[in-house]
């Protein structure tokens, strides 16, 4: 037998070189050249899997997927990135701190702030929408094709406040909409709120009754009314692709990470898991959410 073994692998490691770093973010030298098909890849990017959330423990290739995808259909995904998200605005809010505090719900705006940033964002992605101009040219069309539908009234009347604004960044999406609310809380219950800011224990002071009156009145301003619109644009925009061959995907990552206050994180994130099930309506949208496996037990917990 001859001592000398004919070698074929034409890998070549060189001194200093690491393939794997402990996460995707810091592996672009090397992860699309040595990425591995996965049966999970396949589930991903097949637009009729009604799978959404890509779960798994720290390493176990969450974040890799997704930058695979986002790689393979550049031009038709989009990537949220949290840690952008002015969510530090919601936490520190002053009128919101008040409806908690008095027992009121703020989690149907958690729902609307994430159904308005995915709606806009699909519209941004789909019909390309990067400036003024071509948001209120997109706004004109859908106007004339739905002007007719008394169904898709309200739907119309909800994107005309955003006529010409469907191209800005995610951060002052949640800062207007939260400012509209802080507004009208404002006005509804400015001298309460101004003791609650000036007076320590203030809330815990109030009676039941009083905070069930408050309650109720917080209820008009944050209702499910916002949402019921929202969905009427997620129908409005599933019926404008309903021919389209076009497969889309929205891409959310690093919600793992310390981007919203603790208190809100986990709430936040439930807010966008129950939100996502609305947006099947969309067949070529596909929205993939990247979960670390315990932060989801904590969530559905």
């Amino acid at each position: 037998m001859s001592k000398h073994r004919s070698h074929s692998n034409p890998i070549i490691l060189r001194k200093g070189m690491t393939v794997g770093s402990a996460n995707a973010e810091s592996d672009d030298e090397f992860l699309f050249q040595c990425f591995v098909n996965h049966s999970a890849v396949n589930e991903c990017t097949r637009i009729q899997s009604p799978g959404m959330i890509v779960s798994g423990r720290t390493g176990s290739g969450k974040t890799a997927i997704l930058r695979h995808v986002n790689a393979n259909y550049s031009s038709n995904s989009s990537e949220i990135d949290p840690s952008e998200m002015s969510m530090s605005y919601v936490s520190n809010s002053d009128s919101l701190r008040f409806v908690e505090a008095i027992g009121g719900d703020i989690d149907l705006l958690f729902q609307v702030l994430w159904k308005h940033i995915l709606c806009l964002e699909f519209i941004r992605l789909r019909w390309q929408v990067t400036n003024t101009d071509k948001s209120k040219h997109w706004f004109y069309n859908i106007v004339s094709s739905f002007s007719r539908d008394e169904r898709k009234k309200k739907a119309v009347e909800y994107l005309r406040e955003w006529e010409g604004k469907f191209w800005i960044t995610v951060d002052q999406n949640i800062k207007e909409i939260t400012e509209k609310v802080e507004d009208q809380l404002s006005a509804e219950f400015g001298a309460d709120m101004h003791k609650f800011r000036t007076t320590g224990q203030y809330a815990k002071r109030l009676s039941v009754d009083k905070k069930s009156e408050l309650v109720r009145r917080s209820k008009k301003i944050i209702n499910a009314e916002q949402l019921a619109e929202l969905h009427g644009v997620i129908d409005l925009l599933a019926k404008e692709v309903s021919g389209d061959n076009g497969h889309y995907f929205i891409l959310i990552d690093g919600l793992d990470e310390r981007w919203v206050d603790t208190s809100l994180r986990f709430r936040m994130i439930r807010s966008l898991i129950e939100s996502l099930k609305t947006f099947r309506k969309i067949t070529n949208l596909k929205i993939l959410v990247a979960l670390r496996l315990d932060v989801l037990e904590r969530v559905v917990q």
